[in-house]
């Protein structure tokens, strides 16, 4: 009755401050001050007037020791000037001597040389001169001058630390809002662990038929028990169905995150200078932002416990939606998705709430579209080994197994079937194994891994669409990219030893697979 309905105020009223037309609650800075939009912006003049005093003070120091290297005392000046004459003096006897039958009268040359004697001494003079007033400026001005630039420096740092403060002030309530409502939404079920001892490419570890139907009777009757004493099928207490019913017959909580979710990507997406580093797909290198690092990376936190947030949402029963409710919420998250190949850092976020909705919204699974479709085998075809596209890439894999095990036609085989083997080979083929890049070699696993699981799902089955394997090669695939795939798994370093025990399964997995598509042999 309390916190529900302060969470359901929180999200829906972000966009409004998220454009500078309110202020948040908590903080000093009033109205418009107070919104993200106006902080980063703040942020962003103030790092670079701090930037520019900095390079400032740098180029004045590296001057100062330039002329103090050069300085010279009054009688070097002199001395320099006395030889530069004595050089004069003997070019001109030289010249006279060179030119001596054409006339020249040696009165003439003498009395120039006489008439230069003063203006030499006078140059002397105002050499010496010069240092001697360097020499003799008080200091007082340079110091002061610096105590100016230190106050302002300082005074910017203050001003700065503010706005510091006042930003994690914002990002600190949106993610634990968003924490507390991801436990509201997951329920009190408990996830049992697995362990994993690694697995060996031998026959011997395969079940029989009666260890398979007893695991699978042991597992149904722990399910029943676990409901009967939750008090029904959904696995939550009463208060936590109450919790939840408030969540969104009441409050409409998940349209609201989702609000919020768009609130901040366009937050992203439409400030000044673009937040996150993200990748351009036009040459494939990557862009550097005027937006301070700390910026990048909330945001990406917050993107990331909405993401959660909205997941563990979607994965629950949801008695307000129909099926335009559903509707419009997919339609939403397609709407989210960057139209310009830009954007990896959110793509990885928004495909990982629509990877949750197809899984346990499974109505959902008719509203892709062969756009949407074609959207996902098109971000598919890039690659720099980003952490965060390889991520997008794995959701993606996801959701396209997702979609093929509800029945469908062949040409929508035929193109998720393509477009997996043309990833496959690049994760496999562009990888060096030899070359010690970890991060690499670790990319290249996640993607193989869940494609060699997509792949097998889709053609392990009596009606799975044969003519497409054949006529893709995959088994030709599988059986060359394998033996790389457990050397990369055998080389890469720091995983846990959970990862690598789902990846020794796959590739168990896999070369069971082979013989069972070989026929046996």
């Amino acid at each position: 009755d309390v916190i529900v309905p302060l969470f359901s105020m929180l999200f829906a009223s972000f966009h409004t401050n998220c454009n500078g037309d309110d202020s948040l609650q908590g903080n000093s800075i009033s109205s418009n001050q107070s919104s993200p939009k106006h902080l980063l912006n703040r942020m962003i003049d103030l790092s670079q007037k701090l930037s520019t005093i900095q390079h400032d003070k740098s180029m004045e120091d590296q001057i100062v020791n330039e002329v103090n290297a050069r300085k010279e005392p009054a009688r070097d000046i002199a001395r320099r000037q006395k030889k530069l004459k004595e050089e004069k003096k003997a070019d001109a006897k030289k010249g006279k001597h060179d030119a001596g039958d054409d006339g020249i009268d040696m009165q003439v040359i003498n009395e120039g040389e006489e008439k230069s004697k003063p203006e030499m001494s006078n140059v002397a003079a105002a050499g010496a001169a010069m240092v001697a007033e360097e020499h003799e400026s008080p200091e007082d001005n340079a110091e002061e001058k610096r105590k100016e630039q230190k106050q302002a420096e300082e005074e910017l740092k203050v001003e700065l630390d503010g706005i510091v403060t006042s930003w994690k002030d914002i990002v600190c309530s949106h993610k634990l809002a968003l924490e507390l409502v991801a436990n509201l939404c997951s329920g009190s079920g408990e996830d049992e662990e697995d362990d994993y001892e690694g697995y060996e490419d031998e026959d011997e570890h395969m079940w029989d038929s009666d260890d398979e139907a007893n695991l699978i009777s042991a597992a149904n009757d722990d399910a029943r028990n676990k409901s009967s004493a939750l008090g029904g099928s959904s696995g939550n207490t009463p208060c936590e169905q109450a919790t939840y019913d408030s969540m969104t017959t009441q409050h409409h909580l998940p349209e609201k995150i989702l609000g919020f979710f768009r609130s901040w990507i366009d937050f992203i997406t439409q400030s000044p200078a673009s937040v996150t580093p993200n990748v351009s797909m036009t040459d494939g290198e990557t862009t550097k932002s005027d937006v301070p690092d700390l910026v990048s990376q909330d945001v990406d936190e917050i993107l990331s416990t909405c993401a959660l947030c909205l997941g563990n949402a979607v994965a629950r029963d949801l008695p307000t939606w129909d099926n335009n409710g559903l509707e419009s919420f997919w339609h939403q998250l397609c709407s989210t998705l960057p139209d310009n190949n830009v954007g990896w850092n959110q793509s990885q976020h928004i495909t990982s709430v629509m990877l949750s909705m197809l899984q346990n919204q499974p109505a959902s699974r008719t509203l892709v579209n062969e756009a949407t479709l074609s959207g996902f085998v098109s971000m598919l075809n890039f690659d720099n080994g980003d952490a965060s596209i390889v991520q997008t890439h794995s959701n993606i894999i996801s959701i396209m197994g997702v979609l093929c095990s509800e029945t469908h036609p062949t040409p929508v085989n035929s193109n998720v079937c393509c477009a997996l083997v043309q990833r496959l080979l690049k994760s496999s083929t562009h990888v060096d194994i030899n070359n010690n890049d970890n991060e690499a070699m670790k990319h290249s696993v996640i993607i193989t891994q869940e494609i060699f699981n997509v792949l097998m799902d889709m053609y392990s089955n009596d009606d799975a669409h044969d003519e497409v394997f054949e006529k893709e090669g995959v088994l030709d695939h599988f059986r060359r990219i394998l033996p790389g795939f457990k050397r990369r798994i055998k080389k890469v370093a720091g995983a846990a030893a959970e990862e690598k025990g789902v990846w020794n399964e796959t590739a168990l997995n896999m070369s069971r697979f082979i013989k069972y598509k070989s026929g046996g042999k």
